[in-house]
Formats: structure tokens, sequence, C-alpha cells
């Protein structure tokens, strides 16, 4: 049993190993007042999987937001489909699902996550893949609005 549950760790170890994080974060707000007058910002990060492959598990750092800014929400515009199953989560570095826990990449739609979220300190919006990308191409628009 001892072995069969040291196996069972290691195996699950291994595969916890072929998930990567990228850091292709975009945004913050250098240049602009942190009391820029209520202004709202879209902070964006465009992907092609076609030009990049990555791996189920995968997590896509993508848009940095600062201490003191207030996400008003994510806006997906998937502009190709994968072509097969290809769903992902979007959340930031303390929850990883908080925008989305079901981002169809596999169908050419603009959605919006409808969710709000302040933050103290600086973050990044992310996504999990749940399998590999390896065609789709979505555009991910963080609106965004300094409060400090």
């Amino acid at each position: 049993m001892k072995k069969l549950i040291v196996a069972a760790l290691s195996a699950a170890v291994a595969f916890a190993a072929l998930a990567a994080t990228y850091d292709l974060s975009v945004g913050g707000f250098s240049g602009i007042a942190a009391t820029a007058g209520g202004k709202c910002y879209v902070l964006s990060k465009s992907l092609d999987f076609r030009t990049t492959n990555y791996a189920s598990n995968d997590v896509l750092k993508l848009v940095n937001v600062p201490a003191g800014a207030k996400v008003l929400d994510v806006v997906f515009n998937v502009t190709r489909a994968e072509g097969s199953a290809l769903i992902a989560v979007v959340g930031d570095g303390a929850d990883d699902d908080c925008y989305t826990t079901n981002l169809n990449l596999n169908s050419a739609a603009r959605t919006a996550a409808g969710v709000a979220k302040f933050y103290s300190a600086s973050n990044t919006v992310q996504m999990t893949l749940g399998n590999a990308a390896t065609n789709a191409a979505v555009t991910v628009n963080v609106i965004v609005v300094p409060t400090e």
C-alpha cells in the first residue's frame, strides 16, 4: 500500500510539473496620475495561439493591475476558435477564477465577465488553460480605473 501511495504522489508531482507560468503581462499606470479624474482605461492583451502554443494547465499572466485600481470588467473577444475543446478560467494571483470559470475559446464571440474588483495591492489578471491551445486567438480587455 505504501508503494502505491508513493507512486501516486510521484505521478501527481510529475503531472503538476508539466504546467508552466508565462508572464506576458502588459499594463499598469506608468505615466498616468493616480488621481486621473476617474477616467477609465482599457488595458489589453492579445493572444494568438498559432504563433505560440501552450499546454493544458499553463498559466498566462496577461495584464498588470496596480494597487489602488478597480477593475470594472474584463471583456473577452475570441476572434478565432480553437477548432476543438478549449476552456479557460480567468482570474488573478489571489483567485484564479474570479472573472470566469468557463471561457470558451472554441467559439468566436465577445463576452464580458460582469465582475468588478478593487485591488488594494498590485496583481495580475491571468488565464489558466484547460486544454492545449494551438489555434485560437483572443484579446482580453481589462477595464480599469485608478481610485487612489
